[in-house]
């Protein structure tokens, strides 16, 4: 069982939060995740590498050795294999390329959909401003037309009504105009 646990917990990332409790342990429920076995406590994981946390990760890279004595009891031999900081960098500069070369082709996509979403606008502003050019000018010539027509109705009443435009005309006149122009007659 401690084997299990051993291997769980180098599978652990450091850098994931979930892995680990506030306190910096592993978290029970991802090593039992990890090796399958839901009956793993606290105490076994402690019992599987003393001391183990997370600011101690040289320990998840301790591979265990299962040597069966006479008596049948297990006898578990450390031997460490601790990573070179010269491997801990160039795992590091490896991850942080990936990362930057998905950052560059998200930037990619980005433009691209800018670019799309700029050309649907003007697109879309362009029709509006059609629509809108047309429906000023419809909305004038039917304007127009009613003028027209209701002159046309006053026009047909008048003459229709029998009378002549030159009465109605002197009809008009202010009774000032009336009295002068009595007067040049």
């Amino acid at each position: 069982m401690n084997a299990n646990i051993i291997e769980a917990l180098s599978k652990l990332d450091v850098t994931n939060d979930n892995h680990w409790t506030e306190q910096g342990l592993p978290r029970i429920e991802t090593v039992k995740f990890l090796t399958g076995d839901t009956s793993i406590t606290r105490d076994a994981i402690n019992a599987a590498i003393p001391g183990f946390n997370r600011n101690n990760v040289s320990l998840t890279l301790v591979e265990a050795q299962v040597v069966e004595t006479q008596d049948t009891s297990v006898i578990i031999k450390d031997a460490e294999i601790e990573p070179t900081l010269q491997d801990q960098f160039e795992a590091q500069q490896e991850y942080l390329e990936i990362l930057i070369q998905q950052q560059s082709e998200l930037n990619k996509e980005i433009l691209e959909q800018t670019y799309k979403v700029h050309g649907l606008a003007t697109e879309i502003q362009k029709v509006s401003v059609e629509k809108t050019s047309q429906e000023a000018i419809q909305s004038y010539l039917q304007s127009q037309q009613g003028v027209l027509q209701e002159r046309g109705a006053r026009i047909r009443m008048i003459a229709d009504s029998g009378i002549k435009l030159k009465e109605l005309a002197e009809g008009l006149k202010s009774p000032l105009d009336a009295a002068l122009s009595r007067k040049k007659a």
